[in-house]
Formats: C-alpha cells, sequence, structure tokens
C-alpha cells in the first residue's frame, strides 16, 4: 500500500488515520487515533521506496527502537514504530501548535533574551539524547514542535535521508536538510554528534536572524559555502558581538566546535552578557573556572535532565576528589539559560549549621531577609557547594526553603546525601580510563608537557582508580618526574600527591588534606570501623566486615553515606564493599597509627584461613567452579593473609597454602609454589596434618613446572608425614603425585606401583576423587605404553566416577587422555567430541595448562588430515606452554611427520602464525576442527 493509497478512515497498524497534517519528500504525516487509549498521535508513513532501501530500513528500525526507550520533556516521544503492509511507520506525540520553522517564517527573528528558553531547553534534550546513544542527524527549525504554551519539542530523531528537489547524484547521497548540513556529512564522512552540534549552531544562527547561515541560489554553492566559507558576520543584526561564538559554533572541523550544546548556550550567553538586558547577568555569581573541563559528558547530561524533568534538590554526592565541584560548575553554568539567576555559595569553611540561612541570604544580596522572603516566586537556582560538615542540621533548612519557595532548585555537593523528600542524589564515580588519560595530558599541557596517551600514563591513571584529584596531581609531578619514573614511584601514592595549585583551597592541594577533611567528618566508631575496613585488599561482604571488624550495619551505612566505601552487588545479588585504592591507603596508614592493627590483621588472617580449609575438598567435586570463583573474587585477601601470616603466624600461612593448592593450578603455579616454599621455610620443624598438606601440594606444582628432583624431594617428605601420621588418603595422594612424577621421568614400572597402591587405597576408603585421579594416571600410563584397550577402560571408567561426582575440571583432564586413546583406535569421531568437550571444559575454568595439552592434543589428531591447521594449533600450544614453563610435550613424532609433509620452511612458518594467534582464536579453531573429521 503506498502513501497515496491511503485515506481518511484506514487502518495502520491498528490506528485510525484521520486527516492529513503535512506532506514533505520522506512521506505523509497523518492525525491518527489510537482506538484502544483513545488518544490521537502524529502518524509518520514514509515513502514506499525508503523501505525498499535496505540500510535505511534496518537503521530506521533499529534507531526507532533506540527513540521509544528515550524520555525526556522536550523531545517528542516515539510511541511506536515499525513496518506494515510494506510502508515504514512511526507514531509520535500529537503536539498540537506549529513548528519552529512556521514561527520564524511568520515572525521574523527572536530577541536573544526570548530565544535563551527555547534554546536551552533543546539544548538539554540534544545532548540527553547522545548521551542515549541517539543522533538526530537533522537537526532544523521545522523539527522542531511549538505547542500552544511556547513549550519546544525535539522530533524526528534519525529519519534524515537526502530530498532537496533536484536530486543530483551528490545530494541524493546526503542525509539530513542541506541549509543545516554539517561540512564532514557534505565531504561524506558519517554523522556524529558533532554534526548534530553544527545544525544547531545553524538553527540557533536562523533563530536569531530569521534565516539559515548560508542561503545561496544553487544547491552546489550551498554544498561549498559549508565547507570552505566562514559564517558571515551578524551586524546588520546589531549582534556582532556573536561573529567569534559562531566562528567557533560552525567551524569546519568537528573537533574545533563546541563539546555539546549546554557549552555552545553557555557561550551564546557569554558572549551577550552587558550588551542584552534579557540575558546578562543569570551566571554573573559562579566562579570562572581556571581550567578546561574533561570529560563527563554523560552524567552531565544526565544530571541536567534531573534538573529539567523536576529535581527540586540534586544532590552530587561521592569521596573527596571525584570532581563534584567542577561537575556542579558545569551543571549550573548549563542550566542557567532556565533561571532568572544562578547563586553560587562554597561552605566548606563553614562549621556551625544554624548560619547556613544566613548565608544563603548574604549571598542573594539581602542579609537583613529570610532567605525565603529573598527568594519568594523567583525562579532561582541555588548551589551548596561542600554541604557535608553541616549535616544532617543543614538538610531541614533546605528542605524547608524548598517548600516556601516554589520556583526555588537547589544543587549540592556533598560527600553525604541530605536525605530528604524533594531529594535526587547523584553519585560521582571517578572518571572512565579515556577520561582519565585525556584529563592528566590536559593537565600536563598546562605546564608546556606533552605526555602521549600510551601504556605508562594509562596504568598511572589505573593505578589512582581514575580519580580525578589524584590524576591532576599526578600530572602536576611531571615536571619533576617523566611518567616512567612517576609510575615506579607510585606504589606509596599519597606523598607523592601533593603540590596542587597554590590558589586551590587547602583542602583540594594534597590528596592527604583532602581525605583528612572526610575523616574528620566521620564519629568516633565510623572512624574505627573505617580503618579496621583497609585490612581487606579486595573489599568485603558485610558478613566478612562483622566477622573481621566488628562492623555493625548502621556505621557501615554511615561510611557509604560519607562516599568513604563504596558498594557494588556481585552477580548473584550479594553486596560487596570496597575503598578507592587512594583512600584504602589512607585508612591503612590510620590503622597503622592504632594499638588495634595487629588484631585487626590477625582476624583476618583466620577468616581467610578459614576459607581455605572449606575450599580445599570443594575444589574436587559438584561445587568445583563456584568455589574457584568464590577465591578468584577474594584473591586480593588471600594475598594479604598470606603475606600477614608469612610475617606474623607461619602455620597459618601452611594451612592456607595446603588448603588451596589445587585452586593454583588453575593459572597460578609459579604464586602458588612461591607461597608454599616460603610458609614451609618459616615453619620449622613442625610435622602436622597442615605441613603434610602443604608438602605434597608444593610437590604437585613443582611438577606441573617441570622441576623433578624438588618435587620428588617435597613429596618423599609427605609421605613421611602423612605415614607417621597414619592418614592413609594422605598418603595415597602423596603416592599418586610421585606416580606423576616417576611418570615425567619415563620410569613407567614406578609409576606404575605407585597408581596401582593408590587406585587399591582408594577403593578401601572408598574416597572416589582419588579412585577417579588414579584410574585416569593408569589410562595415561596404558596409553604410553601402547596398550590402548586397558587405556579406554581405565579413562571410561574414571570418566563414568568424575560425572557421577560432578567433577568437571576431573572430566576435562580425562577426555583428554581418552580423546586421544579413540584417536589412536581409529574412532575419530568420538574422539574429536572428546577432545571440544575438554578443551570447553578447560576453557570455562581458565585453566591455562589444560588448554595448551588440548590445543595440543586436537593438533596431534588432526596432523594427518589437515597439516598446515595442525602446525598453526601446535604453535599455538607452544607459546601457552613456554608462557607456563613446560617444554616436554611428548608430540615429537608428530612434528616430524609434519615437517615431512609440509616441508621444513613450510612447517616452521604455521608454527610461527600459530604462536601469534590469540587465546581466543587458537580456541576456536581447536573446536572448530576437533568437531570437524
Amino acid at each position: 500500500m503506498a502513501p497515496a493509497a491511503l485515506a481518511s478512515g484506514s487502518l495502520l497498524a491498528g490506528f485510525e488515520l484521520e486527516r492529513v497534517l503535512g506532506r514533505g519528500g520522506m512521506g505523509v504525516v497523518w492525525l491518527a487515533r489510537e482506538p484502544g487509549l483513545d488518544r490521537h498521535v502524529a502518524m509518520k508513513v514514509l515513502a514506499p521506496e525508503l523501505a525498499a532501501d535496505e540500510e535505511f530500513r534496518e537503521r530506521f528500525l533499529r534507531e526507532m527502537r533506540l527513540a521509544a526507550s528515550f524520555d525526556h520533556p522536550h523531545v517528542c516521544p516515539v510511541y511506536r514504530a515499525g513496518e506494515e503492509d510494506g510502508l515504514l511507520y512511526l507514531a509520535l506525540r500529537f503536539v498540537p501548535g506549529r513548528t519552529l520553522g512556521e514561527a520564524i517564517e511568520n515572525e521574523g527573528s527572536w530577541p536573544p533574551e526570548r530565544a535563551f528558553a527555547l534554546l536551552g531547553d533543546l539544548a538539554g534534550a540534544l545532548d540527553a539524547a547522545h548521551a542515549h546513544g541517539l543522533l538526530h542527524r537533522d537537526v532544523k527549525p521545522e523539527n522542531v514542535l511549538l505547542d500552544e504554551q511556547g513549550n519546544a519539542y525535539l522530533a524526528d530523531f534519525g529519519l534524515a535521508r537526502a530530498d532537496s528537489g533536484t536530486r543530483t547524484g551528490t545530494v541524493a547521497s546526503l542525509a539530513g536538510t542541506l541549509a543545516y548540513l554539517a561540512p564532514e556529512l557534505i565531504e561524506g564522512l558519517p554523522a556524529s554528534r558533532a554534526s548534530d552540534l553544527y545544525s544547531f549552531a545553524c538553527l540557533t544562527f536562523c533563530l536569531l536572524t530569521g534565516t539559515p547561515p548560508f542561503v545561496r541560489e544553487h544547491e552546489a554553492a550551498l554544498m561549498f559555502a559549508h565547507v570552505r566559507e566562514p559564517p558571515p558576520s551578524l551586524a546588520e543584526h546589531d549582534l556582532s558581538v556573536l561573529d567569534p561564538f559562531f566562528a567557533r559554533a560552525l567551524a569546519k572541523r568537528p573537533e574545533e566546535r563546541y563539546a555539546n550544546c549546554r557549552e555552545l548556550v553557555a557561550a551564546l550567553e557569554d558572549a551577550l552578557v552587558g550588551v542584552h538586558a534579557g540575558v546578562a547577568g543569570r551566571a554573573d555569581h559562579l566562579p570562572r573556572p581556571q581550567t578546561a573541563f574533561v570529560g563527563r559528558e554523560r552524567e552531565l547530561a544526565h544530571a541536567a535532565e534531573l534538573l529539567e524533568t523536576g529535581a527540586r534538590i540534586l544532590t552530587l554526592t561521592g569521596p573527596g576528589g571525584t570532581g563534584k565541584t567542577r561537575l556542579a560548575l558545569e551543571l549550573a553554568a548549563g542550566a542557567a539559560v532556565g533561571f532568572e539567576r544562578v547563586h553560587w555559595l562554597p561552605l566548606a569553611a563553614l562549621r556551625d549549621p544554624e548560619l547556613i540561612a544566613a548565608e544563603i541570604a548574604r549571598e542573594l544580596g539581602e542579609p537583613e531577609r529570610k532567605p525565603a522572603d529573598a527568594i519568594g516566586a523567583r525562579k532561582l537556582l541555588l548551589c551548596l557547594d561542600n554541604l557535608e560538615q553541616l549535616l544532617p542540621a543543614a538538610a531541614g533548612t533546605i528542605a524547608e526553603l524548598i517548600l516556601a519557595c516554589p520556583n526555588l532548585t537547589v544543587i549540592a555537593t556533598s560527600r553525604a546525601a541530605l536525605r530528604v523528600q524533594a531529594e535526587r542524589e547523584y553519585p560521582v564515580l571517578p572518571l572512565d580510563e579515556r577520561e582519565a588519560v585525556d584529563l592528566f595530558g590536559q593537565r600536563a599541557l598546562q605546564q608546556g608537557i606533552e605526555v602521549d596517551a600510551d601504556a605508562p600514563v594509562l596504568e598511572i591513571c589505573r593505578r589512582l582508580d581514575c580519580l580525578p584529584l589524584a590524576v591532576e596531581l599526578a600530572a602536576a609531578r611531571l615536571k619533576l618526574l617523566p611518567a616512567e619514573a612517576l609510575l615506579a614511584r607510585l606504589e606509596q601514592r599519597l606523598p607523592l600527591l601533593s603540590g596542587g595549585p597554590r590558589d586551590a583551597p587547602e583542602r583540594q592541594r594534597t590528596l592527604t588534606a583532602t581525605l583528612d577533611w572526610s575523616h574528620d567528618l566521620l564519629r568516633p566508631e565510623e572512624q574505627q570501623l573505617f580503618r579496621r575496613l583497609s585490612v581487606f585488599a579486595g573489599g568485603c561482604t558485610l558478613e566478612a566486615a562483622e566477622q573481621v571488624c566488628g562492623a555493625d550495619i548502621d556505621t557501615l551505612s554511615a561510611l557509604l553515606d560519607a562516599s568513604v566505601l563504596r558498594r557494588r552487588d556481585t552477580v548473584d545479588g550479594e553486596a560487596r564493599f570496597s575503598m578507592l585504592a587512594v583512600v584504602r591507603e589512607y585508612s591503612a596508614a590510620k590503622l597503622a597509627a592504632a594499638d588495634e592493627e595487629l588484631d585487626v590483621r590477625r582476624a583476618h588472617a583466620s577468616r581467610y584461613r578459614e576459607l581455605a580449609e572449606r575450599a580445599g575438598p570443594e575444589l574436587y567435586g559438584a561445587t568445583q567452579k563456584e568455589w574457584i570463583e568464590l577465591l578468584e573474587a577474594e584473591i586480593d585477601d588471600l594475598r594479604a593473609a598470606l603475606a600477614f601470616a608469612l610475617e606474623h603466624e607461619p602455620h597459618t600461612a601452611v594451612t592456607i597454602g595446603g588448603s588451596l593448592w589445587r585452586w593454583w593450578q588453575f593459572g597460578y603455579l609459579g604464586e602458588g609454589r612461591a607461597a608454599l616454599t616460603a610458609a614451609l621455610e618459616r615453619v620449622g620443624d613442625v610435622e602436622d596434618a597442615a605441613v603434610a598438606a602443604a608438602l605434597l601440594g608444593a610437590g604437585g606444582l613443582a611438577r606441573s613446572q617441570g622441576d623433578l628432583e624438588d618435587a620428588e624431594r617435597l613429596l618423599e617428605r609427605s609421605l613421611a608425614v602423612h605415614e607417621r601420621l597414619s592418614d592413609p588418603v594422605g598418603t595415597a595422594r602423596t603416592l599418586n603425585n610421585l606416580g606423576n612424577v616417576a611418570l615425567s621421568k619415563h620410569d613407567l614400572t614406578t609409576a606404575r606401583s605407585r597408581y596401582e597402591a593408590t587406585l587399591e587405597a582408594a577403593r578401601k576408603t572408598n574416597d572416589l576423587t582419588l579412585r577417579s585421579v588414579a584410574l585416569n594416571n593408569l589410562g595415561e600410563l596404558a596409553r604410553r605404553t601402547d596398550d590402548l584397550p586397558a587405556a579406554r577402560r581405565y579413562y571410561e571408567e574414571s570418566l563414568f566416577v568424575d560425572r557421577e561426582r560432578g567433577d568437571r575440571f576431573g572430566v576435562a583432564q580425562t577426555l583428554h587422555g581418552l580423546g586421544l586413546t579413540l584417536h589412536r583406535l581409529g574412532d575419530s569421531d568420538a574422539a574429536g567430541t572428546a577432545l571440544a568437550e575438554s578443551l570447553a571444559l578447560f576453557g570455562e575454568f581458565q585453566e591455562l595448562i589444560g588448554i595448551a595439552w588440548a590445543l595440543n592434543a586436537i593438533a596431534v589428531t588432526r596432523a594427518e588430515a589437515d597439516a598446515e591447521h595442525a602446525a598453526r594449533l601446535l604453535g599455538a600450544a607452544d607459546r601457552l606452554f613456554e608462557e607456563l614453563g613446560e617444554s616436554d610435550t611428548g608430540d615429537a613424532d608428530v612434528r616430524e611427520a609434519l615437517a615431512r609433509q609440509l616441508g621444513t620452511a613450510e612447517f616452521e612458518r604455521a608454527l610461527a602464525a600459530g604462536r601469534t594467534l590469540t587465546l581466543e582464536a587458537a580456541v576456536a579453531q581447536a573446536e572448530t576442527s576437533a568437531r570437524v573429521r
């Protein structure tokens, strides 16, 4: 059905069409009724050829879904969009009134004081859309709807498509309306936020002058003007003061324009202050920042949207140094166009909450009156900076003021929220990494130092948690230290992070002073918990904080409110509490100065010893994956507990290490072995169950790293202790590991003897874990001695036990050997299935040595069918083996065969190509290869 075939009374997507509101190159706009809700909508039905354009059609449907999820008071909402009978349509809010284009055509240009309110509304709408991921692509007066009360709504997001009358090849490829089109779009580059800003600047020019900036008779001349000519002067409109403003707003290069619409409108206001009384003085009371504002586009747009949607009190919260004040300044400057006047009141020096009303009255210029009387019904924006030390008493004063003054809006910055009904809290988090690197570079440039956004700068920002104040203070040290040396000194952050600008407040000249400010506002019990929580290197749960620090919920909540503690929810819904690195370092210094440090650290080590003892047996069963993930989440604290225990309680370190040695096999071989070695050295001559387990673990890790002599020495000691303790299970486990050492030494007789003794003990004690391990090892031995039927029996029995127990890691290990055995028995389909599952399971555990062995096995099984691919997989496995310290892969015969088949040079080339594969690419190729037979 074509748009022309539609008529009054027709139904489209459930909407009843009533009459045509307008026509254009993209289609027809109908007034339609939605029967179910009995409301009128504007129904835009696009021309049929647009649905036939697959690229446009896909973009339309994608962007309309995004537009429908976006809500802003000055954006015409999309109720529905889709395709029916070959027609693309969208249903929008029906706004009775006219377009801004019609208003300008009928009335001519608008005076600046009238234009500002509308531009401020549209700027907020477009910035919020950009933060939501939406581009408009066709900002122009005809796409701004004005209702009967004069409220403005931005419409037609993402619909731009060329239709300029004369459809030349060039113009037909453009997206947007030519009079408002950015130069880069004319030159064929993709649309961006900057191109929307150019169009918004053209709209601003048109609103103030009555015409777009460039008016030409021919399209080619108009395109040339956008791309090459400077914007015309506004002298004939008595607005030549705006020429520099439009020179930047309509810059040909996107990076030279204003960063966002809010900044553009604020710059327009600055240019007109003192020239047009109607716009002068709105932001007179705002401090003028001495440095450029970097990043925070998303936060600025979101906070502005909260103000525009009716937040009466907007409190920016966060720890010291996150940039709350700077964000509030930018927010207030951008919002100024919507208020009669903006007032900025710094409160850091005020300590008596009883004085806040008098301070507000003084800022308003009427110190003899009550603030509520001075404000009355005026539309004011009051910014209260650094409010935390006046809480909670000041919260009541502000709440009363909001109730008494219906048109007052408050922006506050505070470590803690006010907790009053009219408040919307907006937490200010550290910068993202890109913004932090940009900030570091900007502050370095202010000192005349250019730095590259390379690895050292990125790592500096990461070490500082991308905290803006810390990043700025670090950049200030570049006069003394290059970035590489600065990074090396960041192990101790706080002494380095000083020396801020002399004209900054004292509390912002060093990070320690900033943190002192927050600390001094805490009550004694809060200060105590704050310093005790520093013992957690990787954050903690509520239960852990209670056990180690004696925390209670109220005090913990107070630290969250004070923004010295952060909360995040894990995937299983459990709350986890942590500090920024620099805050924890400060807190740890407070703990070190207190008499309780040793007791708190002992309690911490005790907790993680208990965790390790619970985890040890679980690493062999059905819940092993969950326990591995839990230990991964606690790794920083396990390391901290081990470090303390090695110094003060070696037996605790031995217990932790001996319990977790299997976990260390999942990617921590070197670290685990070093920790166990150090703990065993410090524990001396003690020989108990914990020491026996630690010796077993150290020996097993040494064997995994190929140090067979040390492995055998440690395991013999472990065996002797277990035998003296009459521990049959421990004895059998140690015998099994001694069998592994013998197998690695190619002493097959000794290996068989020890594996059989292990299996016998496992059957006697009904230890299924030990039984599975012994069967798997006997299968490995049988495979190496070419007794393939026996190997298959051992592996299949081991696999049955592993699956019964839910030991997925054990399944992975057994399937590896079974797959190689099946391959040699000629059952290539079953071999491929087994090895593919083995690789997937090792990947699930992120067990790199297992992944390497699986890659190697799949390469071996594919050598005859696809020699080049097999050689690449061998190369990928080689790189992993080398990184993990493994050397003997046992595939020399296969490599010789591949070199003969491919030729030595081609074989080496394929190996080298495999070494360059990422882990993800190598695994993906191997999984596909394993299943192709």
